[in-house]
């Protein structure tokens, strides 16, 4: 499967679903055989906020050019919603944006944009 492809397919999934968390996009990735398990967090890392981790760099980008090129948007959701699908990470949870001194988890999850088009 090309990475185009995965990409494509990430999106049918959350535009289906809606609420999809980083562990169903993993599981996605593992499926099509793409190597995503990494060393890298990312997030808004300037203000210590992290949305996920574990991750390669390519991972990233193609997490980044299917919430920029796509009808993707996040939206925060509760910590609840990652124990259900079986992982958390081991981060106070940011209750606000603002500058955290050490890194804080901002749980997100992926829906289709508002007004957006398929």
């Amino acid at each position: 499967m090309t990475r185009e492809e995965i990409k494509n397919k990430m999106e049918s999934y959350i535009h289906e679903k809606k609420g999809v968390t980083f562990i169903e996009l993993e599981r996605i990735m593992t499926d099509a055989g793409f190597n995503w398990k990494g060393e890298l967090e990312f997030g808004a890392l300037d203000n210590n906020m992290v949305y996920w981790k574990g991750w390669s760099q390519d991972a990233i980008d193609l997490f980044n050019e299917l919430t920029q090129e796509k009808a993707v948007e996040t939206d925060v959701t509760a910590p609840l919603t990652y124990m259900i699908d079986g992982r958390v990470l081991n981060y106070p949870e940011a209750t606000r944006v603002q500058n955290y001194k050490k890194p804080h988890w901002v749980p997100i999850i992926l829906n289709p944009k508002r007004g957006g088009k398929k």
